[in-house]
């Protein structure tokens, strides 16, 4: 193997104890009993979308804590260009979980689905400080944690929270559990 192509490898990231605050969409709201059970603070509004999410964190920004954990893109989508406009208000010293979305199953409805969740999970190659909660992959292999509108079931809820929770939380490599047969 030459140089060139070694890939880095990734750093494990750091225990986070902090204050976290979830922001988001209608996902959000949706668990949201579940996310301030395990002491999230929670800014969620069923019908966010991402370019007034931007306008909404500017407004907080002095009282944004430092970690944040975030649902968009379920309210019309998100470009990657959006997303970094987020990520430049939090800035490189928080730590941020982006979670990436599941709609129902309507494609032609919902046709922006996969770029979302593409625009999210390169966030993770651009800033150091991102962790991606892959609630799309999780959510697909326990279908009875949704509803037919997307919002979380009572078992949902639980369970959105508690990997959202262990993502944020995360200390090392060695202490991320496989989710649903996958890590987050």
């Amino acid at each position: 193997t030459t140089a060139s192509s070694a890939r880095p490898i990734p750093s494990a990231p750091t225990a986070f104890t902090g204050q976290a605050l979830a922001f988001g969409d209608y996902v959000l709201v949706s668990v949201e009993p579940c996310l301030r059970k395990l002491g999230f603070d929670v800014d969620a509004s069923s019908d966010r979308r991402v370019d007034a999410a931007a306008f909404d964190l500017r407004a907080i920004d002095d009282s944004i804590p430092g970690g944040v954990l975030i649902h968009l893109g379920a309210n019309g989508g998100a470009s990657a260009s959006e997303l970094d406009g987020i990520m430049k208000i939090l800035g490189p010293d928080r730590v941020v979980v982006w979670t990436t979305i599941q709609l129902p199953d309507d494609p032609e409805r919902y046709t922006f689905e996969q770029d979302t969740n593409a625009a999210i999970a390169g966030l993770a190659e651009t800033y150091p400080n991102v962790r991606i909660f892959s609630w799309n992959a999780l959510s697909m292999t326990n279908p009875e944690w949704l509803n037919a509108d997307g919002s979380m079931t009572k078992a949902g809820c639980k369970a959105f929270a508690a990997y959202a929770e262990q993502v944020m939380r995360a200390g090392t490599e060695s202490d991320r559990r496989p989710v649903g047969g996958r890590l987050t």
